[in-house]
């Protein structure tokens, strides 16, 4: 449990408030409608609760499989399934295919912003590597 990365849980939580906002805003009744805080504090907890699985997952690693592109694959892997589970009841609730369309052209966005959220954690995690590698090598100088 000490290996939780707790700040990545609350980066988790704030993604899914932005992706609730735009869920929200996507729907029909615009975004300030009664149910707003509703959307939002519902998927910042499952951002929360997602947050905390994939962290939960990836702390039970053992030391020999814990590397990058384990945490970043599972945790692609977990984001699709939960976009896909989304996209399931969705369809489900809303009615069956008649409003799939309309279904699906809201969560395209939320799979884009998912993904890039994922690949630009990487992208911070390739460059602050990179700058820990810079600074090794300038101690080693001295």
């Amino acid at each position: 449990m000490e290996k939780i990365n707790r700040a990545n849980i609350v980066k988790s939580l704030f993604l899914g408030v932005f992706i609730g906002g735009v869920f929200q805003w996507g729907s029909d009744g615009g975004f300030w409608t009664p149910g707003t805080l509703l959307v939002l504090t519902a998927s910042g907890m499952i951002g929360l609760v997602i947050g905390w699985i994939t962290e939960l997952a990836t702390s039970m690693l053992p030391i020999s499989m814990a590397k990058p592109r384990i945490y970043f694959l599972l945790n692609g892997v977990i984001s699709l399934i939960v976009t896909g589970a989304m996209i399931f009841f969705s369809l489900t609730i809303a009615g069956g295919l008649e409003t799939a369309g309309k279904t699906l052209s809201i969560l395209w966005p939320i799979l884009a912003i998912v993904l890039a959220a994922n690949v630009g954690d990487f992208i911070i995690y390739q460059e602050i590597q990179r700058r820990l590698k810079k600074y090794k090598e300038i101690i080693r100088g001295r």
